[in-house]
């Protein structure tokens, strides 16, 4: 083998040591692509990292009407 052969085989060997994994993570990342699975990964950990955000009580002033569903007013059809 001559001296060019080997450095060629060398930089060669230290790209594929530099670009391997990044390669590898982007088709990782694109086999994870499970938009669903994970939607529900997102909303598991908000609700773990909250988890009295929903049950907390409504304070109302008197004379006033608890925020709820919302429900068809008389000219609306249900």
């Amino acid at each position: 083998m001559s001296v060019s052969t080997l450095v060629l085989l060398g930089l060669a060997v230290v790209w594929a040591i530099v670009l391997l994994p990044e390669a590898m993570k982007r088709i990782s990342k694109a086999r994870s692509g499970d938009s669903i699975r994970s939607f529900n990964h997102h909303l598991s950990s908000l609700q773990r990292g909250n988890p009295h955000a929903s049950t907390a009580p409504v304070r109302v002033a008197p004379g006033r009407v608890a925020p709820g569903p919302c429900r068809p007013g008389p000219w609306e059809p249900a």
